[in-house]
Order: structure tokens, then sequence, then C-alpha cells
């Protein structure tokens, strides 16, 4: 959050570590670095989550109210100051938390908390930081742990993941759709079940794909255009741990996949980090270049978009993957302004293309 890190863990007194992320850029030889400031309202803590549009932390699972979130306000990185603590519906695992625009009107624009608490999804309204509100509770049938989930890009599911489900009761994997539409009554949509027994433990959606570290099955990219039919189809996978898909602790622990460039990251517990791209020919994407032609290419003034497919959104990177323009539907999209470089080209979301300013 704002070029700064925010790093919490189990260690007794650990705290919330802060650090600025900038100091690494000049880096040419190792160094040990000390935090630029420490958060000491807990000691351990599992899990934090961060809202970027308030700048508020809710920090999960820590020894302090029954693990419910303690929030922190960053918006100020290296002075951060506790806002509120929730313990009524005991401990947190994992959360997300947004400022909500799905389906249910009475709480759009609200800022809305979605806790996996071991044994029952929690939706919370924490606008007031001052009188945080329970909105509802969600629970489903084979309850193992209630891991971890995410939401839709309509905000009208959460995918949630039960990570010792597949141990318990020896099924595949399993992902819990939850249905949003109503956040006072949360229902079961469908549940969707993997082509391995492996457990699963974090996933994230991104457009119409859901995008699973599936332990021993590595990751896993689950098509979800067809959700509110009840239909989700595995199209593509990466096998970081190729010995076995049983349900046991090895393989992809997590994963990012929200860089400009398409990459996706890996975090593999027995083999470390793996940078991979989606194959076009086995997610069925090689439609996806012939919808968008951009040109020219390479250019220093502007550059057009030919496509049959409606444009509406289109915003320009750098190779950090920072934001440099975002433009509305155009003729042109000027680029005269800026410095020689490699950029990235996102349209509507779904397609990235390199260009380069000479």
């Amino acid at each position: 959050y704002n070029n700064h890190a925010f790093i919490v863990s189990e260690a007794t007194n650990h705290g919330m570590q802060v650090f600025d992320l900038t100091r690494l850029r000049n880096v040419t030889s190792p160094i040990i670095f000390s935090p630029d400031a420490l958060y000491s309202g807990f000691g351990n803590c599992h899990n934090i989550a961060i809202n970027e549009a308030t700048g508020y932390a809710y920090c999960v699972g820590s020894n302090t109210f029954s693990g419910g979130p303690h929030v922190v306000n960053i918006q100020n990185p290296t002075v951060p100051v506790f806002s509120f603590g929730y313990s009524d519906q005991d401990y947190s695992h994992d959360a997300q938390i947004v400022i909500y625009n799905g389906p249910d009107t009475q709480y759009v624009g609200r800022e809305i908390y979605f806790g996996a608490n071991e044994d029952r999804v929690v939706v919370l309204d924490v606008t007031d930081k001052n009188n945080p509100q329970l909105i509802s509770n969600f629970f489903y049938s084979n309850i193992g742990y209630t891991h971890q989930g995410w939401l839709t890009t309509n905000q009208k599911y959460w995918i949630l993941g039960d990570e010792v489900d597949e141990l318990n009761f020896g099924f595949n994997t399993r992902s819990v759709i939850v249905d949003l539409t109503d956040l006072d009554n949360p229902t079961l949509k469908v549940e969707y079940f993997g082509t391995t027994s492996a457990i699963d433990h974090n996933g994230y959606t991104l457009n119409n794909e859901f995008l699973l570290a599936n332990y021993q099955a590595g990751m896993r990219i689950i098509n979800s255009s067809n959700i509110d039919n009840g239909n989700l189809n595995e199209i593509a996978f990466f096998d970081s741990f190729p010995e076995d898909d049983i349900a046991e602790f090895d393989g992809a622990w997590s994963l990012y996949p929200y860089f400009p460039s398409g990459n996706i990251i890996i975090s593999d517990i027995n083999r470390g980090l793996f940078v991979v791209r989606k194959n076009a020919l086995l997610a069925s994407e090689s439609f996806i270049a012939d919808d968008y032609k951009l040109y020219p290419n390479p250019t220093s003034s502007y550059f057009k978009i030919n496509s049959e497919i409606e444009v509406t959104i289109v915003v320009l990177y750098d190779v950090l993957g920072k934001v440099i323009k975002s433009y509305s539907k155009s003729e042109n999209y000027d680029v005269s302004d800026l410095k020689s470089g490699l950029y990235f080209v996102k349209v509507n979301n779904d397609f990235t293309k390199k260009i380069l300013i000479p």
C-alpha cells in the first residue's frame, strides 16, 4: 500500500512491521534493513488484508479481539494508528474488504468486510469505524476449515475455499460458490469440484476466471463466465508439484495474477517462486488477440485500437505496473507526452498488449 510493505507474523511479540519499498531501488548488494515503523498493538498475527481504497489494514488472527479483525489506519504508512477491533464473530483466518459495488443496492458505496472465520463466512459493514455492524453469516455443509475466499469481478459471488474438507471427507478439490445477491441472506449457488483430490488454499478472480493455488495440484485456472448458471470448468493448469495430486500440504501455497503483463507468480512450498504465463491455446484465448488490433506500434504520438468488440476501458501501464494514463473511448490515444520506453496497454480488462515508444 503506497509503496510500503506491511508485515505480520505468527511469532510472539512481532507486531506489524512497515517497510518503505522505495529503499530497495538502488540496492546493489545484500543489505539487512530495519523497519521504517513498528506497530505493536498486537503481538502475533496470522494475516493482513488491506483495503487500498480507504487505507485501512485489517489484521486477522492476532492475539487480540479473539482473533477477529484488528484494524489499523495506515493512510500515513509510517504512522499506523489503531482504529477498532471486532471480536463478536471470533477468529478470522482471512478476509477481503472492498467498497461494495455489487447487486445489493442497500450497501453500494459501503465498506464491506468478507471474512473466512474457521466455520463460517462473516459479512460486516465496517464503514463506521466506531460502530461496525454484522450483516450476515453463511454456513455450508461438510465444513472442515473455512479458509479463504475472493469476490467475482461483479461482486455477486464469493468463491470460498475450505482448506481441510478434502482431507476430512475424501472428495475432490471443492470450491463453494456463495451467492451474495442479498448481503443480508447469502445462499449457496453451487459447489465446484476440481479434477484432483488436492487441497485448495488461496484463490483469486480475474475477469471471468478463478485462479486457485491448489497445493499438490499446483495452480488451476477455472472459467467462471457461466457461473450464473452454476457451471464452472477448468481450462488450464501449471503443476508445480508433479509428483502427486493428493490431499497433502505440499506444492502451490498462493499466487498473484494481477500484473499488467499477464504474468502470474506462484509461491510453492517445496520449490519456491514460479513466474508463469497462461498459454493462449490451452486457455482458449487465442481469439482475444484477433478481437483487438493496436497500431501503429512503435509510436511516438498516438495509437489506435481496431476492434469489433466495443472498447470501454483503456489503461496504460509502465513496466513496473504503475498506471500512467487512463483513457475514455477515443479515435486516437495520445502518448506524445510520454518518455521513450516499453509500456503496456490493457483494453477492457481482458487484453494486454506491449507498446514501444521510441
